[in-house]
């Protein structure tokens, strides 16, 4: 239920106060996040809103919003909060904006078209309280840009669990690239993953090959079985994981 909102949202969403205050959000917006929020207890910031209705100057169609649950001194959810921001005024605000949307319409559809039968939590069946708190983990991990380790034994749903954790992030319009480490021969494993540069050894490809990390940049990398990768090929993911970034070149090297 709405217990406070301001005169300018009202104004957007041709409301009043008076109205809007003690009905459902749902009513007010309804394509609200505000109910995951306080569903599953977490914030975004700085998340990009388009507006769907026409208009002739763009700038009033795209703006940013933070979202937050609220607790108690029990750090029990009890509410959640909104801050829309209707006027970009930061450099960072419009270089986000920028690369947000660059390509966003033709990727948009392009993944959604192959990915039409897309897990999602809401998918994923189970009922017991101890497999609704991995849910609920889950979702939580999906609005960050934290890397996420999922365990388990064999045939538990890992890659199910990382497709919602994809589809379900601000990652989910680009793409999501899956590797099984233990089925790849050890001596090529670097090569999939990093890619290498053309001639950097004998019956490498004309041109190069974009390494696993380089196609899913922007999206989600899954490495299923990783804990049979090679001790040196995982300080060499270590450093990827720290540093945010890879080389090619020191295929080059040997």
């Amino acid at each position: 239920m709405i217990t406070d909102i301001n005169e300018q949202y009202c104004q957007y969403l041709k409301t009043t106060r008076e109205y809007a205050i003690g009905r459902s959000i749902a009513e007010i917006i309804p394509n609200t996040k505000m109910i995951d929020i306080v569903n599953y207890a977490y914030q975004e910031e700085g998340a990009i809103l388009r507006l769907s209705e026409k208009s002739d100057d763009d700038s009033d169609r795209i703006f940013l919003v933070n979202r937050s649950a609220v607790y108690d001194e029990n750090h029990n959810v009890i509410a959640g909060v909104a801050q829309v921001k209707f006027r970009l005024q930061t450099l960072d605000s419009a270089k986000k904006l920028m690369r947000k949307y660059s390509e966003y319409e033709f990727y948009r559809e392009e993944y959604r078209s192959r990915n039409s039968s897309q897990y999602s939590f809401d998918k994923i069946v189970g009922n017991s309280p101890r497999f609704a708190e991995v849910k609920k983990a889950g979702y939580k991990a999906a609005k960050t840009m934290f890397p996420v380790l999922l365990t388990g034994e064999t045939g538990t749903g890992k890659e199910v669990f990382a497709n919602a954790i994809h589809n379900n992030g601000e990652q989910r319009e680009k793409p999501m690239v899956s590797i099984n480490c233990a089925a790849i021969p050890n001596e090529l494993l670097e090569s999939e993953l990093f890619g290498y540069e053309e001639g950097a050894f004998t019956g490498a490809k004309k041109g190069g090959k974009k390494g696993k990390f380089e196609l899913a940049s922007g999206g989600t990398l899954f490495l299923d079985e990783i804990g049979d990768m090679p001790l040196g090929m995982q300080a060499k993911l270590l450093r990827v994981l720290q540093e945010k970034e890879i080389s090619k070149y020191e295929l080059q090297k040997r």
